[in-house]
C-alpha cells in the first residue's frame, strides 16, 4: 500500500513541485489549495505526512493543523508547516501546531532540503 500525503498551500506550483517530489519516493499526494479544501482532505486520510503553508486563504495554517491533531485523535502524522517567512521573524513557534517548520527558499536548495527531510521521516 502507498504511503499517503497531504499538500496544502494557496501556490498552485509549489503544490506541484512538493507532490512530484513526495511521488517520485512513492506517495500518493492530496492536493489542497487552501486551508478549507485541507480541512475537507482530511477525509482522505490518515496520512503519513502532512505539509501545510501557514498562509493560505479560508483557514490559516494554524488551523488546519489544529483540525488535523483533532481529527486523528492527536495520534497524527508529522505535521509540518511551511513560509516564506524566515524562522527568525515569527514570534514562536509553540502556538503552529506543527511538528515540524521549513522554511521556502531556492527552488533547488528546498528540493534537497526536502528530500532530505523525507528520508529521515521515513526512516
Amino acid at each position: 500500500m502507498p504511503r499517503k500525503a497531504l499538500v496544502v498551500d494557496s501556490d498552485y506550483f509549489f503544490v506541484e513541485f512538493l507532490s512530484s517530489l513526495l511521488e517520485k519516493r512513492g506517495y500518493q499526494v492530496c492536493k489542497a489549495y487552501d486551508g478549507k479544501q485541507g480541512i475537507a482532505g482530511l477525509e482522505e486520510g490518515p496520512f503519513d505526512i502532512m505539509f501545510a503553508d501557514l498562509v493560505i486563504p479560508k483557514v490559516s495554517g494554524r488551523q488546519f493543523f489544529r483540525s488535523a491533531r483533532r481529527k486523528f485523535n492527536g495520534r497524527c502524522c508529522p505535521l509540518v508547516a511551511l513560509a516564506g517567512t524566515v524562522i527568525e521573524q515569527m514570534d514562536s513557534l509553540d502556538g503552529i501546531g506543527a511538528d515540524y517548520f521549513i522554511a521556502k527558499g531556492p527552488m533547488d536548495q528546498l528540493a534537497v532540503q526536502l528530500n532530505q527531510f523525507i528520508a529521515e521521516m521515513e526512516n
